[in-house]
């Protein structure tokens, strides 16, 4: 019986020699959700990040509201859009959610 080779639908990505990511969680634990971000520097490099300037200007309820649309977004494009980096985009904003909402425990 001859071995056949598979081969992945997807390409892999290349692995950079740079230091993982944080995960959401340890960045929660850390406080940090508003310095890190998946996907690039652009909002960390503003005076104000997005997410700062909404927490200030929507109530409690919209920040939560806003913040489970955008996991939603993540994960319902992922396949057509981003793919993994959609995944740790939502598990970021999911993350987000938890903070913002720690003191309902």
């Amino acid at each position: 019986m001859s071995k056949r080779k598979t081969t992945s639908a997807r390409p892999q990505a290349s692995r950079s020699a740079a230091a993982p990511a944080p995960t959401p969680a340890s960045l929660v634990r850390l406080g940090r959700l508003d310095e890190d971000q998946v996907g690039g520097s652009h909002y960390r490099d503003m005076d104000v990040t997005p997410w700062q300037f909404l927490e200030s200007a929507l109530t409690p309820d919209e920040m939560r509201g806003y913040l489970k649309a955008e996991v939603i977004v993540y994960l319902a494009r992922e396949r057509q859009k981003g793919g993994r980096e959609d995944m740790r985009k939502a598990a970021h904003t999911l993350a987000k959610l938890l903070e913002v909402t720690a003191a309902e425990d």
